[in-house]
Formats: structure tokens, C-alpha cells, sequence
């Protein structure tokens, strides 16, 4: 949702339309459902293009890769029938660092270490120096409403277990890591290649009206965020020490 307001308010100083792509996996039921309406809904109310396709990819091991693979495939397919010569996503600053970690604890070459590169054939991730909290924060300060996949809870899946598990275990030791390893991306965002190749030609979103923030000010909003946290953090440690001086029980 913020990929698609961003790329809005930036086509129309930039000279591009934007349209919006969505796969229902129907793997939600309902759920889905609901998915594809909202982005229907934004759609009519921006008065662009909506193009959705419904596939099951169904249950069974690697259903991450097959969806992926399938997504990108329709969003090609997509892209190229309908005139549009770039695809975003809205792959963001914490996606990445998920990735090289998954890509380390799983094996791979130094390939592997550059992470999710933001520019690949007509693939562009304009979002990838921003963390999701300053994404969140955006969001819910312009209130813009959007939609959670609730897959995205369950650790079964491992980029899941990293995100809720393993990272937060990490930054409470090393609460400057996330941007550590960040740093070794900054500068690789891929905003100008939105620039259209051709007049008239256009920028596709796959689904990813309030002013465009640039990734310096995103970052900053994102480390506010994370600063509290880690007040947040600091007071409940201060707490349990005070607990554990008190002589209570600890559990």
C-alpha cells in the first residue's frame, strides 16, 4: 500500500501512470478475498488499472518458492501485455535483511551476500533502504489503511521464525545490527530506473494520496521507532532487575 501512494505521488511528477497487479492464492479463504477487495476499492478510487489473477499454488513443501516463482512469472506476463515497462516491488530495507540471513544459515556463495538486488531486468525495488518502521509510521500517520497477511505470524515458515524470533533475539544484544548490515546496501535504492524508458509508457506496481518521503527521511522515521523500542526495551530490563533485587519470584 505505502509502495503504491509513493509511486502515485511520484508518477505524477514524473510523467509515468501506475497500475496495480494482485495474485489471490486463495489460500486464506476469506481472507484473500478480502485482500483483493481492498486493493480493488483503492484502485476505483484512484481511477487506475487493476489487473488480478486467481491461482491456487496449493499446500505442500516450498509453497514460498512456487508462489514467488508463479507471482513474478503472471507479473512479467502482465507487465508485458498491457504496456508497461517496469515492475515494482515493494520489498523493503527488513525483507533484505532476512534474506542474506536465510541465505547464511542455509548456505550460500557471495552472491548470495549481496541480498535482493533493486534492480533486475524490468524489476525495480524502490523500497529497499527503508525499514518497515518507518513504513508502519507513515501509514498510520497520513491514515492510510491497509491489510496484514496473517501467514506472515506463523514461524513455520523461516523467513517468519527470523523475523519474529531470531532478529529480535539479535537486536536486544546488538540493537545497532539492523543497520549494520543495512549500510552495506545504502545507496543501491532503485528510484531513478522508475524513470520511463519511452513517452507514454508506464510504471506497474504489484500491490504493494500522501506526499512522497525520501529514503533519508524514512530512514530517520525508522530510527525514531526503533529508538523507542529499545527505551522500551531498557525499562522493562530495569524492571525485572528491580524484581529479581526484591527478592520475587522470576518465571
Amino acid at each position: 500500500i505505502f509502495l503504491f501512494h509513493a509511486l502515485r505521488a511520484i508518477g505524477d511528477q514524473a510523467g509515468f501512470s501506475t497500475g496495480i497487479f494482485h495474485l489471490n492464492h486463495m489460500a486464506r479463504g476469506g481472507e484473500s478475498d478480502l485482500d483483493e477487495s481492498h486493493l480493488v476499492r483503492l484502485a476505483r478510487e484512484h481511477g487506475i488499472e487493476f489487473h488480478v489473477e486467481r491461482v491456487s499454488v496449493g499446500a505442500g513443501p516450498s509453497f514460498e518458492e512456487r508462489a514467488r516463482a508463479l507471482r513474478y512469472r503472471l507479473l512479467e506476463e502482465t507487465a508485458c501485455m498491457h504496456g508497461f515497462n517496469r515492475i515494482a516491488t515493494a520489498h523493503h530495507r527488513d525483507d533484505n535483511i532476512e534474506t542474506i540471513l536465510m541465505r547464511i544459515f542455509t548456505g550460500t556463495g557471495m552472491y548470495g551476500l549481496s541480498g535482493i538486488p533493486p534492480l533486475r531486468g524490468i524489476i525495480v525495488r524502490p523500497l529497499l533502504e527503508v525499514p518497515s518502521d518507518a513504513i508502519r509510521a507513515h501509514l498510520e500517520k497520513e491514515g492510510i489503511p491497509w491489510r496484514e497477511d496473517a501467514t506472515n505470524r506463523d514461524q513455520v515458515f523461516t523467513r517468519n521464525f527470523l523475523r519474529h524470533t531470531v532478529i529480535p533475539m539479535v537486536l536486544e544484544r546488538f540493537p545497532m545490527a539492523a543497520d549494520a548490515v543495512a549500510a552495506r546496501f545504502r545507496g543501491s535504492g532503485a528510484l531513478p530506473a522508475l524513470e520511463p524508458r519511452a513517452p507514454g509508457r508506464r510504471a506497474a506496481g504489484g500491490h504493494g494520496s500522501a506526499p512522497p518521503l525520501g529514503a533519508r527521511a524514512l530512514r530517520r522515521s525508522g530510527r525514531r521507532a526503533r529508538r523507542r523500542r529499545r527505551a522500551g526495551r531498557r525499562q522493562r530490563q530495569r524492571g525485572r532487575a528491580r524484581s529479581g533485587a526484591a527478592g520475587l519470584p522470576r518465571h
